[in-house]
């Protein structure tokens, strides 16, 4: 049992070395954990923002990657009121992304300039997660 747990610390300690060493390469970005921030500011770190509707409310826990073509960004925000959550689809919706909502889950999709732009979002108990992402060819 101690060997068992002495592998998983190993494991645990290898994959966390990974992921400092893979986001000082540029392809993950978790130096805004625990931030608050607005859109406005976001969009100015992580530039492929400027094609998704803007959320108009906190953003926190933001994480960047970029891996193999495929950027996303991903944010949490504690403080949503469902309200919150139901401007934002219809934001998306006028926005000309097409998809699916579920009531507390989304996913809208959009080809643009060669590029596929997607949302992906969930909504529960006052916490909304949403994650962009864009594919280019």
């Amino acid at each position: 049992m101690k060997k068992a747990i002495k592998i998983g610390l190993a494991l645990c300690l290898s994959t966390l070395t990974m992921v400092a060493c893979h986001s000082k390469t540029g392809g993950t970005d978790v130096d805004n954990v625990n931030k608050v921030q607005k859109w406005a500011d976001v969009v100015k770190t992580y530039s492929m923002l400027q094609d998704f509707p803007a959320y108009e409310y906190e953003l926190e826990n933001v994480q960047y990657s970029n891996d193999h073509g495929l950027e996303s960004v991903t944010y949490f925000d504690y403080k949503c009121e469902k309200s919150c959550y139901d401007n934002y689809v219809k934001t998306i919706q006028s926005s000309n992304f097409a998809g699916n909502d579920y009531g507390t889950n989304a996913n809208y999709s959009l080809e643009k300039d060669g590029a596929t732009l997607r949302i992906t979002m969930s909504y529960s108990g006052g916490s909304f997660t949403c994650q962009y992402s864009k594919e280019t060819d």
